[in-house]
């Protein structure tokens, strides 16, 4: 427990220098700031950061939710960062991760704009209990400065329109290209910092060895100052709709 204290102190002290705030969703991990990335057993069939059985497609965490300048009255937007902490890295299975602005390099300029027209259907991941679909929004949002942030989630994903069902396939196998695919190892100690918005990740399935000992990280949702967040406890301004 000792070495887990530090080791969480560490993740948000480098969270703190880099000028992020810790925040949770109501409707996630029961409002808890700190979520525990590893296996647990009665997740074995959900695809999610607790499940291990099922693989984790190409995916942004909360892609349901706002992005960008996107605004929404009810919801907060979708984490930006994505901050692990490393307790126990076995079974050895790197962060995955492709870079957006590669992907999209690699996609003809019509199916780009087709992913940037709000013509898909975004549902909520299994470890978040409000099951509400995000609908008739875009894959891709322009971020104002020439590039794009993405929303994508390939098993969540359906386009309503036959152009936005294409663009969904030549995105998955664009994905599919494993020249565009980052394995980053991780050892007990490490600090991860991923941007949401600008990277795609996924997880393979895993056998755990159930001993106490299996890949275990610890994950804090960062958002920049000025975020425009939906509070869900006002005592409690870190705890988010």
């Amino acid at each position: 427990m000792s070495s887990l204290r530090l080791t969480l102190a560490n993740v948000v002290g480098v969270m703190a220098v880099l000028g992020l705030q810790a925040f949770s969703y109501d409707c996630e991990n029961d409002g808890r700031i700190v979520r525990h990335v590893c296996p647990r057993l009665a997740a074995t069939g959900e695809a999610s950061s607790q499940g291990w059985a099922k693989e984790l497609l190409w995916h942004a965490d909360g892609a349901y939710r706002a992005i960008g300048d996107e605004r929404n009255a009810v919801r907060s937007p979708a984490p930006r960062w994505l901050c692990w902490a490393v307790i126990h890295d076995s079974p050895s299975i790197p962060i995955t991760f492709v870079r957006l602005v590669d992907v999209l390099a690699s996609l003809d300029p019509a199916t780009v704009e087709a992913l940037l027209q709000p013509q898909f259907v975004v549902g909520a991941p299994d470890s978040f209990r409000d099951r509400t679909e995000a609908r008739s929004v875009p894959i891709l949002v322009r971020d104002g400065k020439g590039g794009f942030y993405s929303r994508y989630n390939q098993a969540l994903c359906r386009g309503t329109t036959a152009a936005a069902c294409a663009s969904l396939e030549v995105m998955a196998r664009a994905l599919a290209d494993r020249r565009l695919v980052h394995h980053l190892p991780i050892e007990t100690g490490d600090i991860v910092i991923l941007d949401n918005w600008r990277t795609l990740h996924m997880r393979p399935d895993f056998q755990p060895r159930w001993d106490g000992r299996d890949r275990w990280l610890l994950r804090i949702y960062g958002a920049e100052g000025g975020t425009s967040a939906v509070r869900a406890r006002e005592h409690f301004p870190y705890c988010w709709r």
